[in-house]
């Protein structure tokens, strides 16, 4: 007699776990747009700078992709076409640089040239919502799992 041993179930495991993924999703890309409104006031709220024109902290956005196409994008509430213009080309150079891939991308830019030479001086532009917004996507995740490891129970 042969010995052998048998591990089977893979199948139902692998379309467990797509159902899963397919239950995260819809809700990552809401929060995620949300978080992304978010992170844009946290910009601009917590500027250090003075902005004399305005330019800067009209032109800080943010534009969520889910597997290399775009979902959403916003700008500044009072963004000047100089403003949208320079964002719009932070994107492009993101996309286009290869930046944007598989799964869901956040990007929060301030698209004016000089934003890094303005934070590269002390002040505050982007770099306190990097690490607010680092901390606030940990944490949806979190709920987000919960909530259906909640809902898997519910339904058990």
């Amino acid at each position: 007699m042969k010995q052998f041993m048998r591990v089977s179930g893979f199948n139902k495991a692998k379309q467990s776990v797509k159902d899963i993924i397919a239950q995260i999703e819809p809700k990552l890309e809401f929060t995620l747009l949300y978080l992304g409104e978010d992170a844009q006031k946290h910009a601009v709220e917590n500027k250090g700078y003075k902005d004399h024109t305005a330019h800067l902290k009209n032109s800080i956005g943010y534009a969520l992709f889910h597997n290399g196409k775009l979902v959403g994008t916003k700008y500044g509430e009072q963004a000047t076409d100089v403003a949208k213009k320079a964002f719009d080309e932070v994107l492009a150079a993101e996309v286009g640089n290869g930046l944007v891939t598989e799964g869901f991308d956040l990007i929060v830019a301030a698209g004016m040239f000089y934003g890094k030479y303005v934070e590269a001086k002390g002040y505050n532009v982007l770099d306190k919502t990097r690490y607010w917004l680092d901390g606030e996507i940990n944490e949806e995740i979190k709920l987000i799992i919960e909530e259906i490891i909640n809902e898997g129970d519910a339904s058990s």
